[in-house]
């Protein structure tokens, strides 16, 4: 993007003078938001993406024994999932 100083001031006016549009001219769907001028429909957006984990995990760094990392790491993918559903299974609340 150019900064507001770098424009040709003849475009800069050109661009302020323009009409915003609304939703409907644009052809979006009612509930999205495109620009800053369509906050009163920012309530109706649809969050897309992965629902809220009950569980959520965090990160963590943990040193592990090399040999046994390759191991893991051949046996495919989802090798991290499979590592941390063992834990969780063979570790309880109550051991720790």
């Amino acid at each position: 993007m150019i900064p507001k100083n770098k424009v040709p001031a003849d475009i800069q006016k050109m661009l302020n003078d323009a009409p915003e549009f609304s939703p409907e001219q644009v052809g979006v769907k009612p509930g999205r938001v495109v620009a800053r001028g369509f906050a009163a429909h920012r309530e109706f957006i649809n969050r897309a993406g992965r629902p809220k984990a009950s569980d959520p995990r965090i990160t963590v760094s943990v040193r592990l024994p090399q040999s046994y990392v390759e191991k893991m790491r051949h046996t495919g993918r989802g090798w991290q999932t499979r590592l941390s559903d063992y834990i969780v299974k063979n570790v309880s609340a109550s051991a720790l």
